[in-house]
Formats: C-alpha cells, structure tokens, sequence
C-alpha cells in the first residue's frame, strides 16, 4: 500500500488533476504556516495561455490519491510459460 502522503504521491495527485484541466504545470510551492492546515500551491497555464494560481491543502490530496489508487486498473499477470503472448501483446 503506497504512502499517499509521501513527495511522490502528492506530486501525482497534482499532476493528475492539472492534465485533467489540460494545463502545463509551471510552478508548486509548499505554503507551511503554524497553526494551519499545509497545503501545496500549483500554478499552470491552460491551453488556452490563461495562468491558473491554485491552493490543495495536503488532506485533500490524500483523498484524491486514495481515489487515483482505487481507480488503477490491475496489473495483470501472465504465466510463466507465456512469452510468446507477452511478445504479442507489447508489438
């Protein structure tokens, strides 16, 4: 089970949304404050070239991680004996 508050999960999450919204990522930045709830700060250009400023504060990237994880298609696994399949399947 992947830690979805680890770097690599976070970062992701906030790719997945920012393709979902077809932009291209420009900046993150972590917004650390005492006595408030952490979040990372994204900025993307749309395709369209509009710049998007946005604010995800890490409890709801865990949501959306858990939610990216649940939505992963199996691996599936093929038998030992299978490579001319596998060669099949790759071409």
């Amino acid at each position: 089970m992947p830690d979805f508050f680890s770097l690599s999960q976070c970062l992701r999450a906030l790719g997945a949304v920012i393709d979902t919204k077809h932009g291209q990522l420009l900046q993150i930045d972590r917004k650390p404050q005492t006595n408030a709830i952490p979040s990372l700060v994204v900025q993307y250009q749309t395709s369209m070239g509009e710049r998007i400023r946005e604010e995800h504060s890490l409890p709801n990237l865990y949501d959306y991680c858990v939610h990216l994880y649940k939505t992963r298609r199996p691996i599936v696994s093929l038998p030992d004996n299978s490579e001319a399949m596998r060669t099949r399947m790759v071409n």
